[in-house]
């Protein structure tokens, strides 16, 4: 999650936001270089693996070699875009529940590493079951934030419900509160002081593997976060006072001076003047 910069050994940060801004600023000569760089070390962009493999598992396999101490911190690009983003009106009922959907059942890593996938049909099934409980029980209607990436790809998993796409800043600043499993626009909601409940399944315990751990990454955020998670199997034991636990300040505040944002100058500033210094 946190994103680094150590430039002449490794990048560290989405390399989806940085290639545009490449292609756009400096010279043909000097773009393979800067590219080669980029591409090699991308993989060190999620640094909460590497909390999680040294807090549970004792290990640290994907950032045996990442200093930090060497690196420049950014901002989290996400997070620093919707702080920059003018709102938008949406017309939505004044009290709701924001389900952030991370498309979790197709996720890009499984397709190249061999993890198992959650089946589609029993997952979004379930999902959908616990999602009319929540609205049976606390009698507000759950919005859906679809996976940007996948907007071609909601028909008919959650039944009629309408997917919201690329509105994550003003669903989640109304939202009473914000339900989700890995997604990274939780984020924005953790920024924002949002009370959030991390949600996994049996399936989805059961299909985590090390190099493709979804319910790793959940219990790390919820750790983190001391914020509650909850077994979407048990949806039938929902009553109103399963969702009553509170924001823990002092642990969103650390979480985001540790992860989210640090710095009131852009990261584009930062990175602009840490490229340059290769180009020298």
């Amino acid at each position: 999650v946190i994103k680094y910069i150590k430039i002449k050994k490794y990048f560290s940060f989405e390399y989806k936001y940085i290639l545009p801004y490449i292609n756009a600023n400096f010279h043909e000569s000097n773009k393979e270089k800067l590219n080669r760089l980029l591409k090699k070390y991308l993989n060190y962009n999620n640094y909460l693996i590497y909390l999680y493999e040294k807090i549970y598992l004792n290990k640290h396999i994907f950032f045996s070699n990442f200093d930090l101490k060497n690196c420049t911190r950014i901002n989290y690009f996400d997070v620093e875009n919707n702080i920059n983003l003018k709102p938008r009106s949406l017309n939505l009922k004044k009290s709701y529940v924001l389900f952030l959907d991370s498309h979790i059942h197709d996720g890009s890593d499984s397709k190249f590493d061999d993890s198992i996938r959650v089946d589609t049909f029993s997952h979004y099934k379930l999902t959908n079951k616990f999602i009319e409980k929540i609205e049976y029980v606390f009698k507000q209607e759950v919005i859906i934030s679809g996976h940007p990436k996948y907007k071609n790809s909601y028909n008919g998993l959650f039944k009629s419900k309408k997917i919201y796409f690329d509105y994550n800043k003003e669903l989640i600043e109304n939202a009473s509160y914000v339900l989700c499993f890995d997604s990274s626009a939780v984020y924005y909601a953790i920024f924002k002081l949002k009370k959030i409940i991390f949600l996994y399944s049996n399936e989805i315990k059961r299909t985590s593997t090390l190099k493709h751990n979804k319910f790793g990454s959940i219990k790390i955020h919820s750790d983190l976060l001391s914020a509650q998670i909850f077994n979407m199997n048990d949806y039938d034991n929902l009553n109103i006072n399963s969702f009553i636990s509170n924001v823990n300040i002092e642990k969103y505040d650390k979480f985001i001076k540790k992860y989210l944002f640090l710095n009131s100058i852009s990261s584009f500033e930062l990175i602009d003047k840490e490229i340059k210094k290769i180009l020298i």
